[in-house]
């Protein structure tokens, strides 16, 4: 009896031994895959932060306004460009409704872009909007709608200040209406060619081409009234003086105006713009020889 109880006290002292061995064996793996958890979570984490840190530079340091607004228009997250732009504090712009910065004859087109970007998933044009010291901006933008699980949350866009190229756009309306008065009242013929059309003729310009009125002038193209043989020539040398090879553009040549009449003319072009696009202004001067 003794040696079996000697036996099996060394068989629960073994097992004991084995289980203990056993225990620790699993608490320090599982403290073993715990550490490698905590370290791939926190490897995660600090990858989520660096993309939230290159995001936010990239959100709040561009030249444009960015936004997200809900559907119902109300701004929920912006950018610094719209501080810089606006002159608003963050605070006076987030939450607020999209229309208390938008100038009133406006406010039906937010109205149209809000259901276009909800419907169709996109809209863009451009809004006045009111800076905080009381100026009025133009805004060119492009929306896009925000969808999660299938459902539209929000809109999201982006928009660039083009105040000063609409000014110089109006400055050059202005200027072009002055180039008008005082070419229609000029006594020598003059048109602006833009590549193969008329775009313009005065009414010098419509009597000397043989024309009954201005309308049929520009119906004409330009080409037409030289000959056949030579409107390849004419059409690559004014082609050329249009894109900005050439300066000014000088020859003499035999027309045809639109009474079947030959004219030798003087014929001399510049490039300018007219109406927002490259064209040229050409003076007709007969010849005396």
């Amino acid at each position: 009896m003794t040696v079996i109880s000697g036996e099996i006290g060394w068989a629960l002292l073994v097992g004991t031994f084995v289980i203990v061995i056993l225990i620790t064996f699993v608490i320090a793996l599982l403290l073993y895959n715990q550490r490698r958890f905590i370290k791939s979570q926190k490897q995660k984490l600090e990858t989520l932060q660096q993309r939230d840190k290159k995001y936010n530079d990239l959100f709040n340091n561009v030249t444009d306004i960015i936004y997200i607004y809900s559907l119902e228009g109300e701004i929920v997250q912006i950018n610094d460009a719209a501080t810089r732009i606006l002159g608003y504090e963050m605070m006076e712009l987030v939450g607020k409704p999209l229309k208390q910065i938008v100038e009133k004859q406006h406010h039906s087109a937010v109205d149209k872009w809000l259901r276009e970007a909800k419907i169709i998933g996109e809209s863009e044009g451009q809004v006045l909007v009111r800076a905080k010291d009381g100026k009025k901006l133009f805004l060119e933008f492009r929306n896009s709608t925000v969808i999660e699980n299938s459902r539209a949350i929000g809109i999201r866009g982006i928009a660039r200040n083009i105040t000063e190229q609409k000014e110089a756009e109006r400055e050059l309306r202005k200027s072009e209406k002055r180039f008008r008065s005082l070419v229609e009242l000029s006594p020598v013929p003059k048109i602006v060619l833009g590549c193969e059309k008329i775009l313009y003729c005065n009414q010098a310009g419509v009597s000397f081409l043989g024309g009954a009125n201005q309308e049929e002038i520009l119906q004409s193209t330009f080409f037409s009234f030289f000959a056949k043989d030579n409107q390849l020539n004419i059409t690559t040398l004014f082609q050329n003086l249009i894109n900005g090879n050439s300066e000014r553009l000088a020859i003499s040549e035999e027309i045809i105006c639109l009474t079947g009449k030959r004219k030798r003319v003087e014929i001399i072009a510049t490039p300018i713009t007219f109406e927002g696009i490259p064209t040229a202004q050409v003076i007709f001067y007969e010849s005396r020889n």
